[in-house]
């Protein structure tokens, strides 16, 4: 879950990144949290979607997706991202739910909130920022 979460939001010049932001944690906790027969289904989901993660690169490069190389990771990442606005396929529907979990993770991570988006808190805003009526 860390190297796919990584692999969404990578760190580079503008961010540290997923790992950083320890959404992978975020993400579990969500799940640990839940206690509810719905949430436990999703639960069980995304057991799944992460074994078929896992299917996918052994079916693709014979190797357990964490053995993989970097280069063997990004296809199987690319090929779950495949049809991402429509899916149809089981890693497709998990890489969409994954995706989810992961921006939600890292935007409510400090690192997403304030390294990233630069948020400064509750403070006076100096100028308007939006449209003034124009009646």
């Amino acid at each position: 879950l860390d190297e796919l979460t990584e692999m969404i939001i990578p760190a580079d010049t503008h961010s540290p990144g997923a790992r950083a932001a320890k959404v992978a944690d975020s993400i579990d906790g969500r799940f640990a949290e839940a206690v509810l027969p719905p949430d436990l289904d999703a639960r069980q989901r995304f057991r799944d979607g992460l074994a078929r993660v896992d299917a996918l690169s052994r079916e693709m490069h014979e190797v357990a997706f964490l053995r993989a190389t970097p280069e063997q990771r990004t296809a199987v990442l690319t090929r779950m991202a495949a049809h991402e606005t429509d899916p149809k396929a089981p890693e497709q529907l998990f890489f969409r739910e994954l995706k989810a979990h992961t921006v939600r993770g890292y935007y409510t991570s400090r690192i997403g909130i304030h390294d990233e988006m630069e948020y400064k808190g509750n403070t006076l805003q100096q100028e308007f920022a939006g449209e003034l009526p124009t009646d």
